[in-house]
C-alpha cells in the first residue's frame, strides 16, 4: 500500500467555467455488482482528462520478461542496470538450468519464453514512441504520481464555488497543477495537501494561468487545512518528523527487483 497524499481543492470563479471543469475532469464510472457489494457509480478526478495516457501503454507492465527481451534485441540501454546477461549467469535458477555461457543463456531464454523477442521489440518501440516502457513509467513522468486521482470526495458545490478532495499515491501531481493552469486560466484553484506519513505537505494557488502550488514541510496547520481537523497526538509519537523529500514522484515500482535473481519470474 502506498502513502496516500490527500488534497483539498477549492475552485472559485464564473459558475459556467467551474461547470466546464467539473464536466470534463470529474468522471463518473459505473461499477457492476460483485459477490461482495452492490452496483454503484464511482466518481474520480481523472487525470487522463487533462493528460491522456496512450492506449498502447495501458495495462502494460514492466516485468522481467520485458527486461530480458530488451537485452536480447540489443536495447540494453533501456533495461534496468542490474539486468545484464553477464549478471544473470550468476543467478541460481540460471545455474540450476545448466547454463554457463551467454549463448546458452540467450538460447535458454528464447526456448522458455517463446515471445521474448517480440516482447522486447514491442517494448523498445513503445519507448521510442512515448518515452516509456509501461503505464507506470509514463504515469510517473506525465502525472507526477503512480496512479490517477482516487478516493474522490465532494465537499461542497455552490454557485461560483466548488470544493472537493482526492488522494494520490506517494507524491503530489505537479504536472496536473501546471495543466490546470493552462486549461482553466479564468479559475482560481486553492490547493492544500498532506502526506499521511507527514513527509511533506502541499499548498498554493493556481490563478491567471499560472501555477503556484508547491511542496513544503508538513505542519499541523496544513494538516488541519487538508483534513478539516487538527492532528491527533499520542504520548509515544515522535513529533519531530523528518520532512522527507517533499513529495517527489515515487520510486516504488511494480516492476521486478533484485529478488528475481533468486527465482525466475515469467
Amino acid at each position: 500500500m502506498p502513502n496516500h497524499v490527500t488534497h483539498r481543492i477549492v475552485i472559485t470563479g464564473a459558475d459556467a467555467d467551474i461547470r466546464a471543469f467539473v464536466d470534463r475532469c470529474i468522471v463518473t464510472t459505473h461499477r457492476d455488482a460483485t459477490e461482495h457489494q452492490p452496483a454503484f457509480d464511482e466518481q474520480t478526478f481523472d487525470f487522463s482528462t487533462l493528460i491522456p495516457m496512450p492506449e498502447e501503454l495501458k495495462n502494460v507492465t514492466d516485468g522481467s520478461t520485458m527486461q530480458w527481451g530488451l537485452m536480447l534485441v540489443g536495447r540494453a540501454d533501456l533495461a534496468r542496470a542490474y539486468y545484464t546477461l553477464e549478471n544473470m549467469l550468476d543467478w541460481p535458477w540460471v545455474k540450476d538450468a545448466g547454463v554457463t555461457t551467454l549463448d546458452e543463456l540467450r538460447a535458454y531464454l528464447i526456448k522458455t519464453h517463446p515471445t521474448i523477442i517480440a516482447d522486447g521489440e514491442a517494448a523498445a518501440a513503445r519507448h521510442d514512441k512515448y518515452g516509456a516502457l509501461s503505464w507506470y513509467d509514463w504515469s510517473i513522468r506525465e502525472w507526477g504520481t503512480k496512479w490517477s486521482g482516487y478516493s474522490y470526495r465532494l465537499v461542497s458545490d455552490a454557485l461560483g464555488r466548488f470544493e472537493f478532495m482526492f488522494d494520490t499515491a506517494w507524491s503530489t501531481p505537479d504536472p496536473i497543477w501546471a495543466k490546470l493552469a493552462e486549461e482553466f486560466p479564468t479559475l482560481l484553484f486553492e490547493v492544500v495537501g498532506y502526506d499521511e506519513g507527514s513527509g511533506f505537505a502541499v499548498t498554493g494557488e493556481i490563478r491567471d494561468g499560472e501555477n503556484y502550488v508547491e511542496c513544503v514541510d508538513a505542519t499541523d496547520e496544513l494538516y488541519e487545512a487538508t483534513y478539516g481537523e487538527p492532528p491527533t497526538r499520542y504520548e509515544d509519537e515522535d513529533e519531530d518528523n523528518d520532512a522527507g523529500d517533499h513529495g517527489s514522484a515515487d520510486t516504488d515500482s511494480d516492476a521486478a527487483t533484485d529478488d528475481e535473481a533468486s527465482s525466475e519470474t515469467v
